[in-house]
């Protein structure tokens, strides 16, 4: 007997039957995929939240090399942990098989161990990561991005688009130093804009104080003490302000012109920080120091100077530039 002869003597009910099942299997798989697809998308939030946790340590270190990548990535180079590449291998071996509820507990326990050694990290660095107008909008640009990635998957989670973008995120998010770069560059053009401005703002409210007496101090050792010490002493008799704590980078002591100058100010102690040859000269372009302090020179920072000599070079680049 043929098959459509076969289907011909099926009674009414017995095709409904058949049909019933078919639908009901077919809402089965349905209904799995929503359940994976749901859990994956968990994975990708709590691997977002991992990667806003290690951006921590290092946005730390792009704050500590003054925001240039050329820097950060020599720290990363001398820094970097295979740790991350072996979590980001396992996450993704979990993705292509499917095992997406343990891909997300695996996941989970990566994000708690990322809070604790971001809180750790913290709370044992000398220089802890200061929460700037432009950290804010790193973590900013880090959110949106990780958004826009998981947005795609919503969209496209049954497509390539939504695959790629689940592999691409999990990259991003558990390599951190790529995510760090990508930040940088999305808003390093406002950036750029916001620093030619502030600088400029700052060289005109020194320009408004003709009576001011500026000093410079830099050093390899010591300056952050020697600019107390000397704030004190001055202090009793001049209206006296320095760079708070360790601002002594560019943009920092731009800061400290900004929001605590005042007209009655009648010295200003700048603490002079550097990592280049260039550094100090490009403090002393926007503060003209009328005195300079070198407090000593040794061999640090020899990760971006190379070589001692640069240290003295960049040092005296204080000297180079006190009124005579």
């Amino acid at each position: 007997m043929n098959p459509n002869g076969f289907t011909s003597i099926l009674t009414k009910s017995q095709r409904k039957i058949l049909v019933s099942k078919s639908d009901s299997s077919s809402n089965t798989l349905a209904k799995g995929r929503f359940i994976l697809n749901y859990i994956l998308l968990i994975s990708l939030i709590l691997s977002s939240f991992t990667g806003i946790s290690c951006l921590v340590k290092q946005f730390q270190m792009l704050q500590q090399n003054s925001y240039f990548p050329s820097r950060y990535f020599s720290w990363v180079k001398s820094d970097f942990s295979v740790k991350s590449v072996i979590v980001f291998f396992i996450s993704s071996l979990l993705f292509c098989f499917d095992f997406f509820a343990v891909q997300a507990i695996f996941l989970g326990a990566i994000f708690l161990l990322s809070i604790i050694t971001a809180r750790k990290t913290q709370k044992e660095s000398i220089k802890k990561l200061v929460l700037t107008a432009r950290v804010k909008r790193l973590f900013s640009a880090a959110g949106i991005l990780e958004i826009v990635f998981i947005i795609l998957y919503i969209l496209f989670c049954n497509s390539f688009i939504g695959k790629l973008s689940c592999v691409v995120l999990f990259l991003l998010t558990l390599i951190s130093p790529v995510l760090t770069f990508i930040c940088w560059a999305v808003t390093y053009p406002v950036e750029k804009a916001f620093s030619r401005h502030y600088i400029n703002d700052a060289k005109r409210i020194l320009k408004n104080h003709s009576a001011l007496k500026v000093i410079g101090i830099t050093g390899s050792y010591g300056k952050t003490t020697t600019k107390f010490i000397l704030t004190r002493i001055l202090s009793e008799k001049f209206n006296t302000l320095c760079t708070p704590q360790s601002f002594n980078t560019p943009m920092g002591v731009v800061r400290t012109i900004r929001e605590n100058l005042k007209p009655q100010t009648q010295i200003f102690v700048c603490e002079m920080g550097a990592k280049n040859v260039g550094d100090i000269k490009e403090i002393c372009d926007i503060v003209n120091p009328d005195f300079g302090l070198i407090t000593s020179v040794g061999a640090q920072h020899l990760e971006t100077f190379k070589s001692v000599d640069n240290v003295f070079k960049t040092k005296f680049e204080l000297s180079d530039a006190v009124k005579s």
